[in-house]
């Protein structure tokens, strides 16, 4: 996976730093407190849906994503792929 697949699935990038993740947030349209999102999402070690651990993805990356509405730009939920995957265009804020 390349580094524009990443942030167009909102996952952390083991190759971006902090700045650059926020930067590219903003540059996909997502509006938040990035700093206290960013904080979340790398300190989160359960789904806020399933409630699951995290698994490690084969690049060694853990596979959890920051769940957003694509109208407003604002985060919902630090979840894991599955739970982003199913609930993707369900609910709007």
């Amino acid at each position: 996976m390349n580094k524009k697949d990443y942030i167009k699935l909102g996952y952390i990038c083991p190759k971006l730093s902090k700045n650059e993740t926020i930067r590219n947030w903003k540059k996909y349209g997502l509006v938040d407190n990035y700093d206290l999102i960013y904080d979340r999402l790398v300190k989160s070690k359960n789904c806020e849906i399933c409630l699951t651990k995290y698994k490690l993805r084969i690049d060694g990356a853990l596979n959890r994503v920051m769940e957003h509405c694509h109208i407003s730009g604002y985060c919902r939920s630090i979840c894991c792929t599955s739970c982003n995957n199913k609930n993707e265009g369900i609910w709007v804020i």
